[in-house]
Protein backbone atom coordinates (compact mmCIF):
# COMPACT_ATOMS: atom_id res chain seq x y z
CA UNK A 1 0.00 0.00 0.00
CA UNK A 2 1.01 3.64 -0.54
CA UNK A 3 0.84 6.47 1.89
CA UNK A 4 1.42 9.95 1.32
CA UNK A 5 4.34 11.28 4.05
CA UNK A 6 5.34 14.65 4.49
CA UNK A 7 4.76 15.15 0.84
CA UNK A 8 6.62 11.43 -0.01
CA UNK A 9 4.53 8.58 -1.83
CA UNK A 10 6.01 6.09 0.24
CA UNK A 11 5.35 2.37 0.11
CA UNK A 12 4.59 0.01 2.93
CA UNK A 13 3.28 -3.47 3.96
CA UNK A 14 1.88 -4.37 7.09
CA UNK A 15 0.83 -8.17 7.94
CA UNK A 16 0.16 -10.08 10.89
CA UNK A 17 -1.46 -8.83 14.51
CA UNK A 18 0.10 -7.66 17.63
CA UNK A 19 2.91 -5.57 18.98
CA UNK A 20 4.38 -3.36 16.45
CA UNK A 21 7.72 -4.11 14.70
CA UNK A 22 8.85 -1.60 12.24
CA UNK A 23 11.89 -2.62 9.93
CA UNK A 24 14.49 0.00 7.98
CA UNK A 25 16.02 -1.29 5.12
CA UNK A 26 19.96 0.69 4.42
CA UNK A 27 21.48 1.50 1.65
CA UNK A 28 20.04 0.69 -2.14
CA UNK A 29 17.90 -1.52 0.05
CA UNK A 30 14.04 -1.31 0.07
CA UNK A 31 11.25 -3.58 1.89
CA UNK A 32 11.77 -6.11 -0.03
CA UNK A 33 14.48 -7.26 1.24
CA UNK A 34 12.93 -8.19 4.78
CA UNK A 35 10.36 -10.13 3.36
CA UNK A 36 11.50 -13.60 5.09
CA UNK A 37 11.36 -12.19 8.21
CA UNK A 38 7.96 -9.92 7.57
CA UNK A 39 6.33 -13.56 6.74
CA UNK A 40 8.26 -15.46 9.94
CA UNK A 41 7.31 -12.74 12.68
CA UNK A 42 3.58 -12.03 11.31
CA UNK A 43 2.28 -14.83 12.90
CA UNK A 44 3.55 -13.35 16.31
CA UNK A 45 3.76 -9.23 15.60
CA UNK A 46 1.95 -6.58 13.27
CA UNK A 47 5.27 -6.42 11.08
CA UNK A 48 5.64 -2.95 8.90
CA UNK A 49 8.50 -2.88 6.14
CA UNK A 50 8.69 0.48 3.97
CA UNK A 51 10.30 2.14 1.27
CA UNK A 52 11.77 5.38 2.13
CA UNK A 53 12.19 8.37 0.17
CA UNK A 54 13.58 7.70 -2.81
CA UNK A 55 13.98 4.09 -2.40
CA UNK A 56 11.96 1.17 -3.90
CA UNK A 57 8.55 2.10 -4.89
CA UNK A 58 8.52 5.47 -2.80
CA UNK A 59 9.15 8.82 -4.81
CA UNK A 60 12.14 11.09 -4.23
CA UNK A 61 12.20 14.65 -3.29
CA UNK A 62 13.93 17.13 -4.28
CA UNK A 63 14.84 18.00 -0.87
CA UNK A 64 18.76 16.95 0.62
CA UNK A 65 18.93 13.33 2.45
CA UNK A 66 20.06 13.20 5.33
CA UNK A 67 20.37 10.33 8.17
CA UNK A 68 17.75 12.75 9.99
CA UNK A 69 15.78 13.64 7.54
CA UNK A 70 15.11 10.12 6.99
CA UNK A 71 14.62 9.45 11.00
CA UNK A 72 11.78 12.11 10.18
CA UNK A 73 10.00 10.04 8.17
CA UNK A 74 10.36 7.09 10.07
CA UNK A 75 8.06 9.41 12.83
CA UNK A 76 6.18 10.54 10.62
CA UNK A 77 4.90 7.01 8.72
CA UNK A 78 4.72 5.86 12.61
CA UNK A 79 1.85 8.46 13.60
CA UNK A 80 0.36 8.19 10.34
CA UNK A 81 -0.05 4.48 10.81
CA UNK A 82 -1.00 4.61 14.89
CA UNK A 83 2.16 3.36 15.86
CA UNK A 84 3.03 4.66 19.11
CA UNK A 85 5.64 2.17 20.42
CA UNK A 86 7.62 -0.32 18.26
CA UNK A 87 10.44 -2.52 17.90
CA UNK A 88 12.60 -1.01 15.33
CA UNK A 89 14.61 -3.50 13.13
CA UNK A 90 17.11 -1.72 10.75
CA UNK A 91 19.85 -2.72 8.47
CA UNK A 92 23.35 -0.95 7.77
CA UNK A 93 22.89 2.92 7.10
CA UNK A 94 18.93 2.56 8.20
CA UNK A 95 20.79 1.57 11.91
CA UNK A 96 22.07 5.24 12.11
CA UNK A 97 18.14 6.03 11.32
CA UNK A 98 17.01 4.11 13.81
CA UNK A 99 19.59 5.04 16.88
CA UNK A 100 18.38 8.74 15.76
CA UNK A 101 14.54 8.25 16.46
CA UNK A 102 15.33 6.46 19.58
CA UNK A 103 17.50 9.49 20.91
CA UNK A 104 15.07 12.10 19.45
CA UNK A 105 11.47 10.30 20.07
CA UNK A 106 12.34 7.39 23.00
CA UNK A 107 9.04 6.92 23.79
CA UNK A 108 8.37 5.31 20.07
CA UNK A 109 11.31 2.91 20.38
CA UNK A 110 10.63 0.24 22.69
CA UNK A 111 13.43 -1.75 21.49
CA UNK A 112 16.29 -2.20 18.69
CA UNK A 113 17.60 -4.85 16.68
CA UNK A 114 20.88 -3.45 14.70
CA UNK A 115 21.90 -6.05 11.60
CA UNK A 116 25.07 -4.93 10.19
CA UNK A 117 25.14 -1.46 11.92
CA UNK A 118 26.37 1.50 9.76
CA UNK A 119 26.35 4.21 12.37
CA UNK A 120 29.43 6.61 11.06
CA UNK A 121 32.04 6.44 8.48
CA UNK A 122 35.61 6.13 9.01
CA UNK A 123 38.13 7.96 6.61
CA UNK A 124 39.14 5.30 4.30
CA UNK A 125 34.53 4.49 4.03
CA UNK A 126 33.79 8.30 2.98
CA UNK A 127 36.10 8.07 0.58
CA UNK A 128 34.67 4.91 -0.86
CA UNK A 129 31.14 5.93 -0.50
CA UNK A 130 32.03 9.57 -1.96
CA UNK A 131 33.23 7.51 -5.33
CA UNK A 132 30.37 5.58 -5.24
CA UNK A 133 28.02 8.28 -5.41
CA UNK A 134 29.84 10.07 -8.11
CA UNK A 135 30.21 6.81 -10.28
CA UNK A 136 26.55 6.02 -9.56
CA UNK A 137 25.59 9.38 -11.03
CA UNK A 138 27.90 9.19 -13.98
CA UNK A 139 27.54 5.56 -14.84
CA UNK A 140 24.45 4.62 -13.40
CA UNK A 141 23.74 1.43 -10.85
CA UNK A 142 25.41 -0.60 -13.55
CA UNK A 143 28.97 1.21 -12.25
CA UNK A 144 28.61 -0.59 -8.85
CA UNK A 145 26.50 -4.29 -8.94
CA UNK A 146 29.06 -6.68 -9.37
CA UNK A 147 31.33 -5.06 -6.70
CA UNK A 148 28.51 -4.53 -4.12
CA UNK A 149 27.49 -8.30 -3.64
CA UNK A 150 30.59 -9.51 -3.07
CA UNK A 151 30.62 -7.61 0.45
CA UNK A 152 27.12 -7.79 1.29
CA UNK A 153 26.87 -11.79 0.80
CA UNK A 154 28.61 -14.41 1.52
CA UNK A 155 30.85 -16.28 -0.18
CA UNK A 156 28.46 -19.59 0.52
CA UNK A 157 25.89 -17.58 -0.75
CA UNK A 158 27.34 -16.28 -4.08
CA UNK A 159 28.53 -20.18 -4.56
CA UNK A 160 25.32 -22.24 -3.65
CA UNK A 161 22.35 -19.85 -4.12
CA UNK A 162 22.60 -17.52 -7.42
CA UNK A 163 18.75 -17.16 -7.48
CA UNK A 164 19.44 -14.98 -4.03
CA UNK A 165 22.57 -13.12 -6.10
CA UNK A 166 20.23 -12.28 -9.13
CA UNK A 167 17.57 -11.18 -7.13
CA UNK A 168 19.99 -8.89 -5.25
CA UNK A 169 21.96 -7.44 -8.22
CA UNK A 170 18.51 -7.39 -9.58
CA UNK A 171 17.31 -4.65 -6.78
CA UNK A 172 20.14 -3.04 -6.71
CA UNK A 173 19.68 -2.50 -10.40
CA UNK A 174 16.27 -0.87 -9.93
CA UNK A 175 17.54 1.90 -7.29
CA UNK A 176 17.07 5.42 -8.98
CA UNK A 177 21.02 6.63 -9.51
CA UNK A 178 20.31 10.34 -8.09
CA UNK A 179 18.55 9.16 -5.01
CA UNK A 180 20.89 6.23 -4.47
CA UNK A 181 23.91 8.93 -4.68
CA UNK A 182 21.86 11.10 -2.27
CA UNK A 183 21.96 8.43 0.53
CA UNK A 184 25.46 7.48 -0.40
CA UNK A 185 25.72 11.56 0.19
CA UNK A 186 23.74 11.19 3.37
CA UNK A 187 25.78 7.91 4.90
CA UNK A 188 28.89 10.25 4.49
CA UNK A 189 27.37 12.85 6.67
CA UNK A 190 25.80 10.39 9.02
CA UNK A 191 27.21 10.34 12.84
CA UNK A 192 24.61 8.33 14.95
CA UNK A 193 27.69 7.27 17.12
CA UNK A 194 27.86 10.78 19.06
CA UNK A 195 24.11 10.06 19.56
CA UNK A 196 24.16 6.33 20.89
CA UNK A 197 25.03 6.99 24.32
CA UNK A 198 21.57 8.77 24.89
CA UNK A 199 19.86 5.72 23.65
CA UNK A 200 18.12 3.67 26.48
CA UNK A 201 16.23 0.96 24.67
CA UNK A 202 17.05 -2.53 24.79
CA UNK A 203 19.01 -3.08 21.40
CA UNK A 204 20.79 -6.38 19.88
CA UNK A 205 23.06 -5.98 17.55
CA UNK A 206 23.39 -8.81 14.86
CA UNK A 207 26.98 -9.37 12.51
CA UNK A 208 27.59 -11.77 10.28
CA UNK A 209 30.73 -13.77 9.99
CA UNK A 210 31.92 -12.74 6.65
CA UNK A 211 30.67 -8.80 7.02
CA UNK A 212 33.21 -6.60 5.85
CA UNK A 213 31.50 -3.69 6.45
CA UNK A 214 30.42 -4.37 10.01
CA UNK A 215 33.04 -6.56 11.30
CA UNK A 216 32.87 -7.74 15.41
CA UNK A 217 35.12 -4.88 16.28
CA UNK A 218 32.87 -2.07 15.28
CA UNK A 219 29.73 -3.77 17.08
CA UNK A 220 32.01 -4.50 20.40
CA UNK A 221 32.71 -0.59 19.86
CA UNK A 222 29.09 0.25 19.65
CA UNK A 223 27.66 -1.67 22.43
CA UNK A 224 29.87 0.24 24.84
CA UNK A 225 28.13 3.37 23.77
CA UNK A 226 24.91 2.03 24.30
CA UNK A 227 23.15 1.52 27.31
CA UNK A 228 21.72 -1.92 26.96
CA UNK A 229 23.06 -3.61 24.24
CA UNK A 230 23.95 -7.14 23.83
CA UNK A 231 25.58 -8.77 20.22
CA UNK A 232 25.34 -12.07 18.56
CA UNK A 233 27.35 -13.15 15.32
CA UNK A 234 25.78 -15.80 12.79
CA UNK A 235 27.80 -17.97 11.08
CA UNK A 236 28.06 -18.23 6.72
CA UNK A 237 26.20 -14.27 6.99
CA UNK A 238 27.70 -11.49 5.31
CA UNK A 239 26.53 -7.97 5.29
CA UNK A 240 23.18 -8.85 3.57
CA UNK A 241 22.33 -11.26 6.50
CA UNK A 242 18.61 -11.30 5.83
CA UNK A 243 19.37 -12.94 2.99
CA UNK A 244 22.65 -15.11 3.54
CA UNK A 245 20.94 -16.48 6.65
CA UNK A 246 16.96 -15.65 6.73
CA UNK A 247 15.71 -18.32 9.44
CA UNK A 248 18.74 -17.87 11.73
CA UNK A 249 17.76 -13.65 11.74
CA UNK A 250 14.11 -14.64 11.95
CA UNK A 251 14.63 -16.49 14.74
CA UNK A 252 17.07 -14.17 16.53
CA UNK A 253 14.42 -11.44 16.41
CA UNK A 254 11.84 -13.33 17.66
CA UNK A 255 13.80 -14.47 20.66
CA UNK A 256 14.74 -10.65 20.94
CA UNK A 257 12.05 -8.97 20.96
CA UNK A 258 9.26 -11.56 22.54
CA UNK A 259 10.00 -10.36 25.60
CA UNK A 260 10.65 -6.68 24.59
CA UNK A 261 8.23 -5.33 22.84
Amino acid sequence: MYEIVDGHRTYCEQRGAGPHLLFIHGLGGGSAIWFAQVEALSSRFRATAYDWPGAGCSSSGTEEQTVESLARHVSALCRQLEISRAGIVAHSMGAAVAITLAAHEPGLVAAMALLGPVTKLGAAGVDAITKRAAAVRELGMEAVVDAIPMGALAPKTRDENPAVHALFRASLLANDPESYARDCEALVRADADALASSVHAPTLLVGGSSDPTAPPASLQALASRLADAETVELPDAGHAMQLDQPQLVSASLERFFETRI
